[in-house]
């Protein structure tokens, strides 16, 4: 009863925050995306950026599934995790900033 009614709970609020942060950032990386695309070529752009993120909504059920599987649920937990910090990485290092101030001199330029 009461442990059943608990996991429901922890479940259901997992659930919530897990949607939440998919719906916050989701808008995101679409508007990332398309600063950082060449402007000749955003249409051409935006569509293999969404080949690419369907095919990953769709390997991202399947290959945890798999993973948890062949071998456990924690197993499959750190792997996603790892791939996750990966990612993180890949944006830290090769996305330039796309915001340009006006307002803000440039490194080594002198105030007037």
């Amino acid at each position: 009863g009461g442990a059943r009614a608990g996991a429901l709970i922890a479940l259901a609020a997992a659930a919530l925050l897990v949607g939440a942060g998919n719906g916050m950032s989701s808008g995101l990386v679409m508007t990332l995306s398309q600063d950082v695309a060449p402007m000749a070529y955003r249409g051409a752009f935006l569509g293999v950026f969404r080949l690419v993120s369907d095919t990953g909504v769709l390997l991202g059920a399947l290959v945890p599934g798999a993973v948890a599987d062949a071998a456990s649920l924690t197993t499959s937990c750190v792997l996603m995790t790892a791939m996750a910090a990966g990612t993180v990485a890949q944006l830290a290092l090769l996305v330039r900033e796309t915001l340009v101030r006006e307002d803000k001199p440039l490194a080594g330029a002198r105030e007037q």
